[in-house]
């Protein structure tokens, strides 16, 4: 049986800024991402979508490659960010064994079809104490009715809640090599969306 796929972006990819909290939101993560880099890493974000949080890091400084499985939201992505910016899936990516120093995901790794070719894929491309960041979508608290209402659908879609959360995925990438270090909570973040929008948006 093939491996399910990772879920693309590419029919929204033109709304996606808009209905994801644009460059205010990329700009919020990619400041506690930064905390814990170094100007000298290499860097590489998968999911990299439109650039909302690429662009920031190389603001700060950082050297950056950025892979998505989307063409449309890599057209995006490269017009914002300078550098590197490909077609690269999690579970293929088109770096060298060892050569990157840092991985980021940011709400990417919840839409992996097959975690265990991404878990040893990310293995191969760190170096030996590289480090991998994440940012999960699913929230600490409780969501509103409106997510309550449709968090039935998110598998069905090809999302996963809380797979890319430290519960779930640290002793998912264990075996892979991966230690975990510890959580940090991002600033609270609202998406403001009317429950037309939010069926928009499925």
């Amino acid at each position: 049986m093939a491996p399910e796929q990772n879920l693309s972006f590419e029919r929204i990819a033109h709304d996606y800024d808009e209905t994801r909290g644009g460059l205010r939101r990329g700009r919020r993560f990619a400041e506690t991402i930064a905390g814990h880099l170094t100007t000298s890493d290499v860097v590489v974000e998968v999911g990299v979508g439109t650039g909302l949080v690429a662009l920031p890091l190389v603001e700060l400084g950082h050297r950056l490659a950025g892979f998505d499985i989307s063409p449309a939201m890599l057209h995006l992505a490269a017009e914002r960010v300078p550098g590197v910016i490909g077609l690269g899936d999690t579970a293929c990516l088109p770096v060298r064994t060892g050569s990157v120093d840092a991985i980021v995901a940011v709400w990417a790794l919840n839409v992996v079809g097959d975690r265990h070719a991404m878990a040893s894929e990310l293995a191969r491309a760190l170096r030996p104490g590289g480090t991998l960041l994440t940012v999960s979508p699913t929230p600490d608290v409780d969501g509103d009715d409106i997510h309550e209402a449709t968090a039935g659908l998110s598998p069905g879609l090809g999302i996963s809640p809380g797979v890319d959360r430290s519960d779930e995925l640290a002793p998912f990438l264990a075996p892979h090599g991966f230690s975990f270090v510890s959580d940090e909570v991002t600033d609270e973040f609202h998406l403001e969306q009317t429950p037309n929008e939010r069926a928009d948006q499925y």
